[in-house]
């Protein structure tokens, strides 16, 4: 009995996936692809680290980070 729930316990807390929320920071650019598509550039911040993230049409107000 201890041995099924020491593995359930386990399962549960290694299946948990923490995301958290990056927001944009207003700069932007519109870029060509290698594709020579044109998309947007958008610069989000998460906890004082500023990323680029690439998107077709616009830029979200908030984007979820692993």
């Amino acid at each position: 009995m201890k041995k099924y729930l020491i593995a359930i316990l386990i399962l549960l807390t290694s299946s948990y996936v923490f995301a958290a929320t990056a927001f944009f920071t207003g700069n932007q650019r519109q870029v060509q692809t290698v594709t020579y598509q044109w998309a947007w550039e958008c610069e989000y911040n998460y906890a004082g680290n500023k990323f680029w993230r690439l998107f077709k049409n616009s830029c979200p107000s908030s984007v979820e980070v692993e």
